[in-house]
């Protein structure tokens, strides 16, 4: 969709962020079923203070960087720096999914959420946000919502825990998620998820720089740490509701 047609179903991307989509990917689902819906969110990029509403209602951590303040890596800056990230992350995560959640008639659906990258929060003093190989910016979430009547419901639950799932393995879950079969397949694909072992992923592979001429723009490896937990999947408690 462009813009011009998100302005014609009345989605006012500036003012609303990512909460106009979670809106109308409701509204499709609630129309009717069958839809396979691709969603490149805006997210949280810095400077997180542009990423959600200026009330109090979205400022639960303070204090927080004004709309254009440098990153400042020393103790009080940031307390800022972390402040402004998570008043970001709860309304472009969890208001994102609150809305979806709470305006979803049609509640056989699934969701496969994941982001590009992570972000450095001058953990080690940097000043930087991403497009290096600092284990919090390689390293992102990878996980699945579902309605409570999601037909393929035994599918997610044979998940097993202790696995490490790359963004190589997305695309064949989404095919196995449509249950569309191997033959069909024009090539062998990375395993999907629900194909994993403990074993997998040991080695985990990222591109570092940009498109843009920043960075180096190669593959590179890391190996599995040694503090264990990094980057291997924790099962979730079902029956979660929105608030």
């Amino acid at each position: 969709m462009t813009d011009q047609a998100f302005k014609e179903r009345h989605v006012d991307l500036d003012t609303t962020k990512d909460l106009g989509i979670a809106r109308l990917l409701s509204s499709l689902l609630n129309e009717r079923g069958g839809y396979f819906v691709l969603i490149n969110k805006k997210g949280l990029h810095f400077h997180y203070r542009n990423r959600y509403p200026d009330d109090m209602a979205s400022t639960i951590w303070k204090p927080v960087m004004e709309a254009s303040e440098p990153i400042d890596p020393s103790a009080a800056g940031r307390e800022k720096l972390v402040n402004t990230y998570d008043n970001g992350i709860r309304f472009q995560v969890d208001e994102f999914f609150r809305v979806f959640v709470s305006e979803t008639t049609n509640q056989n659906y699934v969701i496969l959420y994941t982001s590009d990258h992570g972000q450095t929060l001058a953990e080690h003093g940097q000043v930087y946000t991403h497009m290096k190989p600092d284990k919090v910016i390689v390293d992102v979430p990878d996980f699945l919502v579902s309605g409570e009547r999601y037909s393929k419901k035994g599918l997610l639950a044979g998940i097993p825990p202790g696995i490490r799932v790359s963004h190589l393995n997305n695309f064949a879950t989404l095919l196995d998620l449509m249950s569309v079969p191997i033959s069909s397949r024009v090539r062998p694909y990375d395993k999907s998820i629900f194909s994993l072992t403990a074993e997998d992923n040991r080695v985990r592979y990222y591109m570092s720089g940009s498109l843009h001429g920043l960075g180096d723009y190669v593959v590179k490896m890391i190996h599995t740490p040694p503090d264990a937990g990094w980057g291997v999947s924790r099962p979730v408690g079902n029956g979660a509701k929105a608030q």
